[in-house]
């Protein structure tokens, strides 16, 4: 070989030399780029089995809130009928209170209309047996006719006790 030969084959030498020291670098870049890419695919893959785990749980937590839910409003609907029943008969209640209350309040003018006749067959009964008028007690009316006595017909037996009236016998002893 020639000088000029070996000078072309060591110039060729180092630019495959060259290109040699080239390529080994990007192809050690490469190995670096695909081993950090394999590390960060593994690392993705467990965030994403981590991420998957708290999403079933969420899942999970979810739906017990979705059945506490659905049971809580059961509840508060048999406990608002619960309330409504008892609205609605204690509203009957009140009612028939009520209309016990009127028959009471009628009763009771009833049972002062007949007090306020048997008290006047008492006085007349009273003032017929001592022979003259006795003082009658006074109304609250004074526009109230009166019947004179001797047309009045008592409409019950009056006992003699009630017709001896207050003496000083009945006081309680001391």
């Amino acid at each position: 070989m020639t000088d000029e030969e070996l000078q072309a084959a060591r110039a060729d030498l180092m630019r495959v030399k060259s290109e040699l020291a080239t390529s080994l670098s990007r192809s050690e870049r490469l190995a670096e780029e695909l081993q950090r890419a394999r590390t960060t695919g593994a690392e993705s893959e467990a965030a994403r089995r981590e991420l998957a785990t708290q999403a079933n749980e969420l899942t999970l937590k979810l739906r017990e809130a979705e059945s506490l839910r659905v049971r809580r409003d059961r509840d508060a609907d048999a406990l608002r009928r619960d309330v409504d029943t008892r609205m609605d008969s204690d509203r009957y209640e009140i009612g028939q209170l009520r209309t016990s209350l009127e028959i009471a309040k009628s009763e009771i003018r009833q049972l002062r209309a007949e007090r306020a006749i048997l008290t006047g067959q008492l006085e007349v009964a009273r003032s017929d047996r001592t022979g003259g008028m006795t003082p009658i007690a006074p109304r609250d009316e004074g526009d109230e006719v009166r019947m004179p006595a001797a047309s009045f017909t008592p409409m019950i037996d009056i006992s003699e006790k009630s017709l001896r009236g207050p003496s000083a016998d009945s006081t309680p002893a001391e």
